[in-house]
């Protein structure tokens, strides 16, 4: 797909016209007074989330015009832009538009607002995006051309953040939507091995052998039970080599999750192969933030393996000494994400001594329950880390809200024969979100850090105006603005 910004409009060349209008509807890119008549004719009034769309015929031409409403100008935001164009441009998409024209300096107030202008960008991509790699029958239509006409260079930049944040999103909506005979640990290692050639950071991955040494057995323990060897993958960003300061990420990297001998339900494994989408989302805000060439260093890491069930599968009651030394008893094999995030976790902080830990995961259907499948919920130990997570949300426009850590439930992972307990199986106090992310604060060593439970947002299972049903590849934009703050303010 071509997204690009151009300065002259080649009537010809065009089968959509995409025309954004603030209120009250006024007319101003010269290039479509011919069309103000029928405009005036209309019942369009240029409200906020309207849309309008009619056929013109132009000689022996007839061309798509598509009337986008943005509301006021005073009240104009990127959120507003986002969603009215990502219906435009799905509009776009079921007329099999092939060469899109959007007179985006129509837009009266904020027109040239970068901020603004990237999120009609990136609508344009992440609208158009499908999966059809397992279809014999493809669709027919072909590559889309969407051309902005505006006169603003300063709208470039936002052009290519918007190109970068769009492809990484959808490169891990990919990875995501892969099935589980395709997209095993080590296929997933490969991917990001290819990412990290492309975008040019490092990439290293470690097999069971060296995973062993390292200590990291509460991951060893998950990934026992299949015949799929683990694949620890680790990936450095040195965007800023004079300095020893460090980001740390971790994304869920589990590629099929059965639930292990506390077995799932066969509704609930159907789309297990999507909990990997922490793995995708870190993978992908690599990209971006390497494309982008950030002036920060970061180390993100991915514990990619199966849990499945066999005579090799860890048990119920099993206990595992974790990297960090702790012991834990297993009393529900399917809390195994937590895992293997402690292991990761401590593997940044001793092996990168990074500076503040992000952690992203498929973690808990608790999350679901309390916020639903548009927001991501998250804690955190530390105000600033708070403050650059809020902010990088409403950049983003990946919302999340934060839960409250309830010290009264940490009694619930508290075991009898060991450190810990890794879930709160045979309690009836309820916050199990909260618990989980108890449990994987144990591991963090009073970092900064952050956790992310993105159950909920990972997986649409509705078509939705910027993405078909599957993966939606939450968190790439979301972590990339995160590092992009932390860059900014040097925290």
């Amino acid at each position: 797909m071509l997204v690009q910004r151009v300065q002259n409009y080649q009537k010809d060349l065009y089968d959509t016209m995409i025309i954004p209008f603030t209120t009250p509807v006024t007319v101003v890119s010269k290039e479509i007074r011919m069309l103000k008549g029928h405009i005036s004719a209309s019942s369009f009034s240029g409200k906020s989330q309207e849309i309008y769309q009619f056929t013109h015929v132009d000689g022996d031409k007839s061309v798509n015009v598509i009337l986008l409403g943005l509301g006021q100008p005073e009240q104009l935001k990127h959120e507003t832009i986002y969603q009215v164009f990502a219906k435009g441009f799905s509009s776009c998409r079921k007329l099999q538009s092939e060469n899109a024209i959007v007179f985006y300096d129509n837009i009266t107030g904020e027109v040239g607002n970068e901020v603004i202008a990237e999120k009609a960008f990136e609508a344009a991509y992440l609208a158009n995006y499908t999966f059809e790699k397992y279809k014999t029958a493809k669709s027919e239509k072909a590559e889309t051309r969407v051309d902005f006409l505006s006169k603003n260079e300063n709208l470039d930049h936002a052009l290519l953040e918007a190109q970068h944040c769009a492809t990484g999103t959808m490169m891990a909506r990919n990875l995501i939507n892969e099935p589980p005979n395709y997209m095993t640990p080590s296929k997933l290692a490969e991917e990001a091995k290819k990412v990290g050639e492309e975008a040019n950071f490092n990439v290293t991955v470690y097999d069971a052998a060296e995973i062993e040494k390292l200590g990291m057995n509460l991951f060893l323990a998950v990934g026992k039970g299949s015949a799929h060897q683990p694949a620890f993958i680790v990936m450095e960003h040195f965007g800023d080599p004079d300095s020893d300061r460090k980001v740390g990420m971790v994304g869920k990297g589990i590629t099929f999750d059965t639930g292990g001998y506390s077995l799932k339900s066969e509704a609930s494994m159907t789309n297990m192969h999507g909990d990997m989408g922490g793995a995708a989302a870190v993978i992908g805000a690599m990209k971006v933030i390497s494309e982008m060439k950030l002036k920060i260093n970061v180390v993100a890491v991915v514990a990619a393996c199966e849990n499945r069930v066999s005579d090799k599968s860890y048990l119920p009651g099993d206990i595992v000494q974790s990297m960090s030394g702790k012991f834990v008893e297993v009393n529900n094999t399917d809390a195994e994400g937590r895992l293997t995030l402690a292991d990761a976790i401590t593997y940044l902080i001793q092996k990168h001594d990074v500076g503040c830990v992000i952690d992203i995961a498929t973690l808990t259907g608790a999350v679901i329950d309390a916020l639903g499948k548009r927001i991501a919920g998250f804690f955190t130990n530390d105000s600033v880390i708070r403050s650059v997570m809020n902010e990088a949300s409403h950049r983003s426009m990946e919302r999340i809200w934060e839960l409250p850590f309830d010290d009264g439930l940490r009694s619930v992972i508290q075991s009898d024969v060991a450190d810990l307990k890794n879930s709160a199986f045979g309690s009836n106090k309820g916050g199990y979100a909260i618990v989980a992310a108890l449990f994987i604060s144990e591991f963090v060593e009073n970092r900064p850090w952050v956790h992310l439970d993105i159950a909920g947002t990972s997986w649409s299972t509705e078509e939705l105006d910027d993405c078909p049903k599957g993966g939606v590849g939450y968190g790439v934009r979301l972590l990339y603005h995160v590092v992009k703050i932390l860059e900014r303010d040097q925290v």
